[in-house]
């Protein structure tokens, strides 16, 4: 009996997850509709990264380029998205601190990875496990053929916050080094 219901709140879980994912499918077409975000500051000297930093969010992170925040209250919970475009490629961080506990393990991060690949009519070309703590996520190299865009992308959920990091750039001139770097940059702070 404990078993079935172990496995219900489980599955619970997992429903939770995926209706995150399409809060994020959605907040990602509406930035994505807005023209480009063009800084008003002064460039920086040297190729100079700026630093996202979230107490509350216990995450940090360098963009390229001036970035743009925006918060939203949701039904699933309270969801920070930090976007930056640099020419053609779009910076994209989302974290989202759950109403509920989700489970942390490799399967809801695979499961949630799924629904966002399914969502721009993805393929997979590379996926990987990466691990925070006791956390297990998925990194994953996703080709979106229709538009020729090409999608670097994590996913772990740590505690009650789940962590998105992304970057779509065109797939014939993917920038490997600043693309490298926002992703290495991701660090969560707990």
């Amino acid at each position: 009996m404990k078993s079935k219901i172990r496995k219900s709140n489980y599955f619970k879980k997992i429903k939770l997850l995926i209706l995150c994912f399409g809060a994020f499918s959605l907040i990602f077409a509406f930035a994505s509709a807005n023209p480009p975000y063009t800084s008003s500051f002064p460039p920086t000297k040297g190729g100079e990264w700026i630093k996202y930093f979230s107490k509350p969010g216990n995450v940090e992170i360098l963009f390229p380029v001036k970035y743009e925040t925006n918060f939203q209250e949701t039904t699933d919970g309270k969801v920070t998205t930090v976007t930056a475009n640099n020419g053609d490629t779009k910076y994209l961080l989302i974290w989202t601190i759950l109403k509920d506990k989700a489970p942390t393990d490799y399967e809801a991060s695979k499961a949630a990875m799924t629904k966002f690949k399914d969502s721009y009519k993805g393929n997979i070309k590379e996926e990987d496990k990466f691990k925070h703590k006791k956390s297990v996520g998925v990194k994953a190299i996703i080709l979106i053929p229709d538009k020729n865009i090409t999608l670097n992308y994590k996913v772990i959920i740590v505690n009650k916050i789940m962590y998105q990091v992304a970057v779509f750039s065109p797939t014939a001139s993917i920038n490997k080094k600043d693309l490298g770097k926002f992703i290495k940059s991701f660090k969560i702070t707990d």
